[in-house]
């Protein structure tokens, strides 16, 4: 029993550090990428590139390099337990504060808004500090939605993601039918062509989302046989429903909400 133990401790850990270096070191090597001399110059050359790709590689840099510091954080390794403690009480107070998104959705929007603005996509162009800004605001937004996705439902989660996806399709609808070019450091072809990436991939990413969702959904849905039994904790008897998800399978009773584990349940009780 105690190597069994031990033996799942050890797969806990090698899990848990696994992850968190995974995604520490993928969001150190992404943001380095987008640094580069090469990036630079072609966020320079190509509105595409610079709208979407750059946009959204510091956004997600962000979110893993989040997640990977709040696991070191959690685990003791940058802080002493009197900082976790804080940090946890300051997490807590956020997550209250951005409920249904109302703190991070909005900043989010203003973030994203006001980069999007063609004179302040010139000014970007032509200084060093606001382009640094640019990024520094990027990495913000990603924390955002770090918090978001922490702080929301699922289905919460999933409606700002279809926001998110339609206001990027009109945009790219915009550019595509655009007489004139807005952004005037690129081209006019260059808005037709960043206005169809945009109008056909998010789409496309939309739809593997919501195809995940679904099978995620389909995956946790109760089954439908009921089974009649006297429940152990309100002593009436009632419809029991088989529930199997993935890490557990077991019997709920429909009125009191008791969960009881599926095999010692078919053990003791008669169905």
């Amino acid at each position: 029993m105690a190597n069994k133990n031990t033996k799942k401790e050890i797969d806990a850990y090698v899990h848990y550090y696994g992850h968190t270096i995974l995604f520490l070191s993928t969001g150190t090597i992404l943001s380095l990428i987008l640094l580069t001399p090469w990036a630079e110059q072609l966020q320079n050359t190509n509105l595409a590139f610079h709208m979407l790709l750059e946009h959204a590689g510091f956004v997600a840099s962000s979110i893993f390099l989040s997640y990977g510091v709040e696991n070191l954080i959690k685990a003791r390794k940058i802080v002493s337990k009197k900082q976790v403690y804080r940090y946890s009480r300051l997490i807590s107070y956020i997550l209250k504060l951005n409920v249904h998104g109302r703190l991070s959705v909005p900043l989010i929007i203003i973030i994203f808004g006001y980069w999007h603005i063609p004179e302040n996509w010139v000014l970007v162009a032509q200084s060093t500090l606001m382009h640094d800004l640019m990024h520094l605001s990027f990495i913000i937004a990603g924390i955002f939605f770090y918090i978001d996705i922490k702080s929301v439902s699922k289905n919460e989660l999933f409606f700002h993601i279809f926001l998110a996806m339609g206001a990027m399709v009109v945009t790219g609808i915009i550019l595509i039918y655009i007489p004139n070019n807005v952004f005037i450091i690129y081209p006019l072809q260059q808005h037709h062509d960043a206005g169809i990436i945009m109008s056909f991939s998010h789409p496309l990413i939309f739809g593997l989302l919501l195809i995940y969702i679904i099978s995620y959904v389909l995956q946790q849905e109760p089954k439908s046989v009921t089974m009649n039994s006297t429940c152990n904790r309100c002593g009436e008897k009632s419809k029991h429903i088989q529930i199997t998800g993935k890490a557990e399978s077991y019997l709920l009773c429909v009125k009191c909400k008791n969960k009881v584990n599926l095999i010692p349940f078919i053990k003791n009780h008669k169905l």
